[in-house]
């Protein structure tokens, strides 16, 4: 049995170094950030809907949930919508983080700063505001209501 075990662990290790080594070579935390007016772009892009949200916006108002963006029942494997204070907070935690539940028909529900759906949610005027849009492999069209704001 101690045989069989070590080759599987062998095999299992050997395929995960091959699958980086044909990896793209990057920076070690490299972000790529790119404000979005006309599109949403796949990871590991962030998309940034607004700098600074210039009024109160629900969120239904965005659109973002008709687009086919991916859903999942796990957070962090779906789109999700990070929220911060404000441009500066970017480093700390954000204060909300929401995600399409595929569980709950792909709408948007809270992972931290509230809980159950979040449909109803309001972005505040001040907010900064990144999609991280997990799960897709090409650009979607999307016209962000938020770029015209400024």
């Amino acid at each position: 049995m101690k045989p069989i075990f070590s080759i599987a662990v062998f095999l299992a290790i050997a395929s995960l170094v091959a699958v980086g080594a044909d990896a793209p070579k990057r920076e070690k935390n490299e972000v790529v950030a790119k404000e979005t007016t006309d599109r949403i772009f796949p990871m590991p892009t962030n998309n940034i809907i607004t700098y600074s949200a210039p009024r109160a916006v629900p969120l239904s108002t965005l659109g973002l949930d008709k687009l086919g963006l991916t859903t999942d029942l796990i957070p962090f494997r779906g789109t999700e919508l990070r929220i911060f204070a404000d441009r500066a907070a970017v480093t700390n935690a954000p204060k909300r983080r929401l995600y399409l539940n595929s569980q709950e028909g792909g709408s948007w529900w809270y992972y931290t700063g509230g809980m159950g759906s979040a449909e109803a949610h309001v972005i505040q005027p001040g907010e900064f505001v990144v999609l991280m849009a997990r799960g897709i492999t090409n650009e979607i069209p999307w016209k962000n209501p938020l770029a015209e704001q400024r």
